[in-house]
C-alpha cells in the first residue's frame, strides 16, 4: 500500500536525502513550489518518516525545519479504502439493483414530460394507487391514474407507462381552458328578455325587462369614476333571460316532436323550461318552448 505525502520547508530536497537514508523508497517526486514537494511512499514507511520529523505530522513547523503531511492513499488502495468505508451502502445498492433488474417490477423513479402544471396532483394520484419509488409497479393502476388526471381542469391528454425502472407520466394541458379569464364585453348568445342582470365588474348596459338580441352587449368592460371618466376593467357578470324557441318539425306524435325541438334548441345545463306548447301543423307539429337561460362571463 502506498500513500502520497507533502514535504514543506526551505529546500525540501534536503528532507528527501534524510528519508532515503532510512531505506524508505520514494516514488513520483514532484516539486509543487520552491518550498514544497509531493512524493509517494510506502504506507509502512510512514512511521520512519514521522520519527525523523517528530510532531510535524498534520501540523506546520515545530522544532524541525520541515513539515510532512499525508495526502491520502494512491492507486487501487485508494478505491478499496473508499469502498471499505461504504461497504454497507454498496452491498445494499447491489442487492437492490440485482433484484430490480432481475424482476423488472420495481419503480426506481418517476419522470414527467409535457406540462408540469399538475405535477403535484400527479404524484398524489400515483401514490394513492400504489405507484411509489422502490415499490412494485401495479400494472392495472395506470388507467386509474390517467382517469383521475383527465378530470383536472384543462387536461386534454394523459399517459402513464413504465419504461425500464422508471414510470413516465405525460400530460398535455390546454392553457386557454386552464386560464378562462376572457377580455372584452359580455354579449348575449341568444334573443330574449332580461329577467335579472348582475355586473360584479364592468357596467351593465341592460336592465330588467329589456329585450336583447343575439350578439348585443349586456355588460361592457369599463366603470365610471367619480369624475365621470371611463376606466377599463375586466368584465365579470351574469344574466338570466326569458327566451322562446319555436320550430315546426316532422314527427309521428307530440312526444317525438318535442324531443326533436328540444335537441334543436340547444339548451344548456343552466337553462330551465318554464312551459311548452305543441300544436298540429300541416307538415308535422309546431313546437313552442319557453325557458329561462342563464349566461355568465368570467364566472
Amino acid at each position: 500500500m502506498k500513500t502520497r505525502i507533502r514535504i514543506t520547508g526551505i529546500m525540501p530536497e534536503r528532507a528527501l536525502l534524510r528519508i532515503r537514508r532510512t531505506g524508505a523508497p520514494l516514488y513520483s517526486v514532484r516539486k509543487e513550489t520552491p518550498t514544497s514537494l509531493v512524493c509517494i511512499v510506502r504506507k509502512k514507511d510512514l512511521e520512519k518518516i514521522f520519527a525523523i520529523y517528530p510532531k510535524v505530522c498534520y501540523t506546520i513547523y515545530g522544532q524541525s525545519p520541515y513539515a510532512v503531511q499525508t495526502l491520502g492513499d494512491v492507486g487501487v488502495w485508494k478505491w478499496l479504502g473508499w469502498a471499505k468505508r461504504r461497504v454497507g451502502f454498496i452491498l445494499g445498492a447491489m442487492l437492490f439493483c440485482i433484484g430490480s433488474l432481475g424482476l423488472n417490477t420495481c419503480v426506481l423513479g418517476v419522470e414527467f414530460t409535457g406540462s408540469d402544471v399538475y405535477q403535484r396532483e400527479a404524484v398524489m394520484a400515483l401514490e394513492e394507487n400504489g405507484i411509489r419509488v422502490f415499490a412494485p409497479y401495479p400494472k392495472d393502476k395506470a388507467d386509474v391514474v390517467c382517469a383521475t388526471l383527465l378530470r383536472l381542469k384543462g387536461v386534454e391528454f394523459c399517459s402513464v407507462k413504465k419504461t425500464g425502472l422508471y414510470v413516465c407520466v405525460e400530460m398535455r394541458v390546454n392553457e386557454e381552458r386552464l386560464n378562462p379569464i376572457r377580455a372584452g364585453a359580455f354579449k348575449s348568445k341568444r334573443n330574449g328578455t332580461v329577467l335579472s342582470i348582475t355586473a360584479l365588474s364592468g357596467t351593465a348596459l341592460k336592465k330588467d325587462g329589456d329585450s336583447v338580441k343575439k350578439g348585443e352587449t349586456l355588460i361592457d368592460g369599463y366603470f365610471i369614476t367619480p369624475s365621470e371618466e371611463k376606466q377599463p376593467t375586466t368584465v365579470i357578470g351574469r344574466v338570466t333571460l326569458a327566451c322562446v324557441y319555436q320550430i315546426t318539425v316532422q314527427a309521428s306524435d307530440e312526444e317525438s316532436a318535442f324531443a326533436t325541438a328540444y335537441l334543436s334548441a340547444g339548451l344548456g345545463e343552466n337553462d330551465c323550461i318554464t312551459s311548452k306548447e305543441i300544436t298540429p301543423a300541416k307538415q308535422g307539429f309546431a313546437v313552442r318552448i319557453c325557458y329561462t337561460a342563464t349566461e355568465s362571463f368570467n364566472l
